[in-house]
């Protein structure tokens, strides 16, 4: 090292010379190095989340974090398993161990959880994820006196606009009440039709609902065939059929229940400026530039009201 260092200060050209290719090459580099708000980490993290409509965290713990952990507790390379139960969800969280292969590991927990055959009748499909870690970079309020539903039909049809920019990856929105379709049903109703709760829970779940229809074989392709009878609307849960006689009359669901196209009933009140608001945020992932240019000059964030244009 002094070696060098005597043979730098004896030639002075040599050294400039070495300078300037370092700067060149600094410069050069620059556009392609990519910008952060805060350092990224590597959280090392599987997560499996089940939803369990209308479930207690009692419910929770038995039915669904006990049942996971025990399928995916022997799986090698989980260092620690973290649970949390909460009300019609439970969250498993595994972490591994440093330098372990993620994609393995979230291919065999997948695969354990699949295998669960126990779990309650009205739970939702598993999700096995990595944890991933995100960087919010930019958050656009949209506020105003206006109806809940407006602010958030408003909130999506921005966040399907940045959505299709090259630039952006991930875009979500937050501070809204998810929509909810509730069906009430009075004892009288029941009594008058000689029906049961449980009737009435049985047609909806049949009437609504996506199936595999099989494949069809033709002599260039195979052809998976799927039944999509999903309902979406509160007019097409009034059209389901109850009960039907043979002489062809039919009972139909808004004949006995009072349906409402709303919101989930939770305790959330977002304001901006004193009046409702819902907020779109997007987020930086993987090697994304936190500022970017677009043809017309740089981006930059946006607080509009719902009530005018922005």
């Amino acid at each position: 090292m002094n070696r060098a260092i005597a043979w730098m200060a004896n030639h002075g050209v040599a050294a400039n010379l070495l300078l300037v290719l370092l700067l060149a090459a600094g410069l050069f580099s620059l556009p392609n190095i990519a910008q952060e708000v805060f350092p990224e980490f590597d959280l090392d993290a599987i997560q499996v989340q089940v939803v369990y409509p209308g479930a207690s965290p009692e419910e929770i713990e038995k039915g669904i974090i006990q049942r996971v952990e025990e399928r995916i507790e022997s799986v090698e390379g989980i260092r620690r398993l973290t649970s949390t139960a909460s009300e019609g969800v439970g969250v498993v969280i595994a972490e591994l161990n440093l330098g372990e292969d993620k994609a393995r590991v979230l291919d065999e927990i997948k695969a354990e959880v699949d295998r669960i055959v126990s779990f309650p009748i009205d739970a939702e499909e598993p999700e096995v994820s990595e944890v991933a870690n995100r960087t919010r970079v930019i958050e656009i309020a949209l506020y105003g006196n206006v109806s809940e539903r407006s602010l958030k039909e408003l909130a999506n049809r921005i966040q399907d606009d940045l959505a299709t920019m090259p630039e952006i990856s991930f875009v979500q929105t937050d501070a809204v009440r998810a929509y909810e379709i509730s069906i009430e049903v009075s004892l009288d109703a029941l009594r008058a039709y000689g029906l049961r709760l449980d009737d009435v829970a049985r047609a909806v779940r049949a009437a609504s609902l996506d199936l595999p229809g099989g494949r069809v074989d033709t002599r260039d392709e195979e052809i998976l065939v799927r039944i999509e009878g999903q309902n979406y609307t509160a007019r097409d849960f009034a059209e389901i059929v109850v009960r039907s006689t043979r002489s062809g009359a039919a009972l139909r669901l808004d004949q006995i229940a009072t349906i409402r196209d709303g919101f989930e009933d939770a305790d959330l009140l977002s304001l901006y400026n004193g009046q409702p608001a819902a907020f779109v945020r997007v987020f930086r992932t993987a090697d994304e530039q936190v500022l970017s240019r677009s043809p017309s000059g740089p981006t930059r964030p946006t607080i509009c009201g719902a009530a005018s244009t922005c």
